[in-house]
C-alpha cells in the first residue's frame, strides 16, 4: 500500500500488521522492517538478473525467520 500510495484508511493494515508482529517472536518481528523497505523501495526497472540476485536474498532472510516463529 505504501509502494502505490494507497491509503490506510483507519489504520486497518497498520493495526492488523502490529497484531502479527505482536504474535511472532521477538527475533522474526525484527525482519519485519527489511522485509518492508525491501517491497517499498524495489526499483521498477530492476532487470531478471537483479531481481533474482536480490530474491536469492530475501529468501535465505526468509528462511531464517520462519525457523524463529
Amino acid at each position: 500500500m505504501e509502494r502505490h500510495v494507497i491509503p490506510d484508511l483507519g489504520n486497518t493494515a497498520k493495526d492488523l500488521n502490529e497484531r502479527f508482529l505482536s504474535n511472532i517472536s521477538s527475533e522474526a518481528a525484527e525482519k519485519f522492517d527489511s522485509f518492508h523497505k525491501l517491497m517499498v523501495d524495489l526499483r521498477e526497472d530492476i532487470n531478471e538478473p537483479e531481481f533474482r540476485n536480490l530474491l536469492n536474498e530475501y529468501l535465505v532472510v526468509f528462511l531464517e525467520v520462519i525457523q524463529k516463529i
